[in-house]
């Protein structure tokens, strides 16, 4: 199944009619009509009823609809500008992962600390790849949502500090946490 079959199903449930569906995504009638027929078929369910003035949805069409919607609002939602961390620029982390792909991801800026960069995304300026647990900690108080990445994405980052180190009560919490948190991927 196909963006664009979504978009003339949902065509054809917005204006309730194939030939004005038809008109809007310059198309002819007929070429229309056997998209949709092809679209049931290849569900196994009867999405629409034709009138003679009136297409409408079935029940099934009506699900269908809900689902098509949300699909392709999250298809325009990866068209949105991405903001990565500086780092994972330098790297080409974004090709690795995306691979061919990669080079129509519009990436709309960098940042070095992601705090800063919450400020953009709630102003509707784009979307943002971070590690796990700087996502849970700067934003999910604020409204915002995080989804991992399917497959993950594993990116070579280190912290260091110097060998004699005498850490701080804070220090040794905040290295035991790392520890902690990526013994499990070394």
């Amino acid at each position: 199944m196909e963006i664009r079959v979504l978009q003339y199903f949902m065509a054809v449930a917005r204006h309730e009619n194939i030939t004005k569906a038809a008109e809007e995504l310059h198309l002819t009638q007929p070429t229309l009509s056997r998209q949709l027929s092809d679209l049931e078929d290849e569900l196994g369910v009867q999405l629409l009823v034709r009138g003679k003035r009136k297409t409408q949805a079935t029940e099934a069409g009506l699900i269908f609809k809900a689902r098509a919607q949300e699909i392709l609002r999250l298809t325009e939602k990866t068209k949105e500008p991405l903001i990565v961390s500086e780092q994972a620029m330098k790297h080409h982390e974004l090709d690795y992962y995306f691979g061919s792909a990669a080079e129509k991801i519009e990436v709309a800026g960098t940042y070095n600390l992601l705090y800063n960069t919450i400020f953009f995304i709630e102003a509707g300026m784009g979307s943002a790849l971070c590690f796990k647990g700087m996502a849970d900690t700067v934003g999910s108080s604020r409204g915002l949502v995080f989804r991992p990445l399917d497959p993950v994405i594993y990116s070579a980052n280190y912290v260091v500090w110097r060998r004699d180190q005498v850490f701080s009560r804070a220090g040794r919490l905040v290295v035991a946490a790392l520890e902690e948190a990526f013994s499990h991927h070394a």
